[in-house]
């Protein structure tokens, strides 16, 4: 499922877990040589109508913060 923001119980919360991809290849930054990977995931944008904007970048990213760490510790 797409992690979404919702509203229960008066509360705000995220439904869903990320999932990530990493592309297939490293590739290098021609600036300075520093090797990197992208890394995809996917979620919904749309908030409950009395929900910031604000509260809600707050959530997605602790929430994506702790998935991308569970997700590399799986690994």
């Amino acid at each position: 499922m797409i992690p979404k923001i919702i509203k229960e119980n008066g509360k705000v919360k995220i439904e869903g877990n990320f999932e990530f991809s990493k592309g297939e290849q490293l590739i290098i930054d021609l600036n300075d040589g520093t090797p990197f990977m992208n890394i995809t995931f996917k979620h919904s944008p749309e908030l409950p109508a009395d929900v910031l904007q604000e509260d809600a970048i707050e959530l997605l990213a602790e929430k994506l913060k702790q998935d991308f760490i569970r997700y590399n510790q799986n690994k």
